[in-house]
């Protein structure tokens, strides 16, 4: 199955055991045993291409002052990394020699959120 279109479906269904079509792959012939490309594979440049990252990190915040004057205030956050959760995965093999060729090896952090408050106090210009 040689030829300049062979390596043109390699678009896989993107799953962690399977990022894209293995089976289109093979190790090249040496070009002493007859190989038509002298020992290079017929694939395109970036006919596979990693996991893209799709990240949302949010942050809300609010600054409550605790008097009328320019003293002492409440500062509550809310901070959500990795906000809707989508999974990324990376560590794509590439190795064609192994079992784990075209898999990925893992995923990035899954979603984490945290709350947190601190108090200010004054409201001098410092220094």
């Amino acid at each position: 199955m040689n030829g300049p279109n062979f390596v043109s479906s390699a678009r896989g269904p993107k799953i962690q055991k399977e990022w894209f079509n293995a089976a289109l792959y093979f190790a090249p012939t040496a070009p002493w045993n007859g190989d038509p490309n002298q020992g290079f594979g017929v694939a395109g440049k970036d006919a596979v291409a990693d996991p893209g990252i799709f990240n949302w990190n949010l942050a809300l915040f609010k600054s409550i002052p605790l008097s009328s004057h320019e003293g002492a205030r409440l500062e509550i956050r809310f901070e959500s990394f990795s906000t809707f959760n989508y999974t990324e995965f990376n560590g794509l093999d590439t190795g064609i020699s192994d079992n784990q060729f075209a898999q990925t090896a893992s995923a990035c952090e899954p979603r984490v959120q945290q709350f947190g408050a601190k108090i200010l106090f004054g409201g001098g210009t410092g220094g």
